[in-house]
């Protein structure tokens, strides 16, 4: 491998999914560079002698890297790239050769397939993947949005006065239950890619967890814009396979819960884009109409 860009990674970890291939190893090229805190991600195009490309993804343990692959493996559609291999933290995955999404490919019809595809998402069966002791309880998810804006009052991202507002909507609008299972946690335009035969696959899929459905909901709501034509299409096909009634009557209440916890993740990276969360949760309590529990014209 002399003379190629090595991975940013435990190098006997990527060392050994590489020689598993059987074939010489003559591109690495990067994807992406994520960093979090001190921890850095590598994200890159493998390239083999023999034609084959993967995607080489490292983990920030070995433990969410197997985690990864068992529910990658759980959902059953060819839309989700397979995990090939694991060793270690790093995560050995199908490329997808397809472009970005453009304006024109995101049609009503479309919006319907990528939402139902997220609703089998949230149908696929986990068992024993289930944490010991999940509940439908919501209070988990309550203390954790009251800290979440605590900590954004502390950080002085947010005024006490502000913290305060937010924390009454959301609570206003908190769920009593939550139903958990698998979640994606990132499904937005961004990671949907488009194959030349029309097809679509959802790339980046290192995200997946067990947790909240409407957590996920909210996440993609917040993550993917769309007008109220859009969203209305986008819920037809996710109701396809769950009614999304529950993420209706709660939505402020997880989208707060969303945008607090985006906030926070940008600020502990220092990141500037920390202000486009801030500034939407700052909207809420000037733009919205926080009287309405269904907030349709929002959705």
């Amino acid at each position: 491998m002399d003379g190629l860009i090595q991975p940013e990674s435990a190098e006997a970890d990527f060392a050994e999914l590489i020689g598993r291939l059987g074939s010489r190893l003559v591109e690495v090229a990067p994807l992406t560079q994520l960093r979090v805190r001190d921890h850095r991600r590598g994200c890159y195009r493998v390239r083999l002698a023999d034609g084959r490309v993967f995607k080489y993804r490292r983990m920030p343990t070995a433990r969410r890297a197997e985690m990864v692959e068992r529910l990658t493996t759980l959902i059953d559609s060819p839309q989700i790239p397979r995990v090939v291999d694991r060793c270690g933290t790093g995560l050995l995955i199908e490329f997808v050769n397809a472009r970005t999404l453009g304006r024109d490919d995101i049609s009503p019809e479309f919006l319907a397939e990528t939402a139902s595809l997220q609703g089998r998402i949230h149908r696929t069966k986990v068992y024993d993947l289930l944490p010991e002791g999940t509940s439908t309880d919501a209070k988990k998810h309550v203390g954790r949005l009251r800290s979440s804006i605590d900590r954004l009052v502390s950080l002085h991202a947010l005024t006490v006065c502000e913290g305060n507002d937010l924390c009454a909507l959301a609570l206003s609008h908190a769920p009593r239950s939550s139903d958990s299972g698998l979640t994606h946690n990132d499904f937005c335009s961004h990671n949907i890619l488009l194959a030349a035969a029309g097809s679509f696959f959802v790339v980046d899929n290192e995200t997946v967890a067990i947790g909240p459905y409407d957590f996920d909901l909210a996440r993609t709501w917040y993550l993917w814009p769309m007008n109220p034509r859009a969203r209305a299409a986008y819920w037809d096909g996710y109701a396809r396979h769950r009614d999304p009634v529950d993420f209706v009557s709660s939505f402020y209440f997880w989208i707060i819960y969303v945008m607090a916890r985006s906030a926070l993740f940008r600020l502990r990276g220092e990141s500037p884009k920390a202000a486009v969360p801030l500034g939407k949760l700052r909207h809420l309590l000037t733009g919205f109409d926080t009287n309405t529990s269904e907030p349709h014209l929002f959705m």
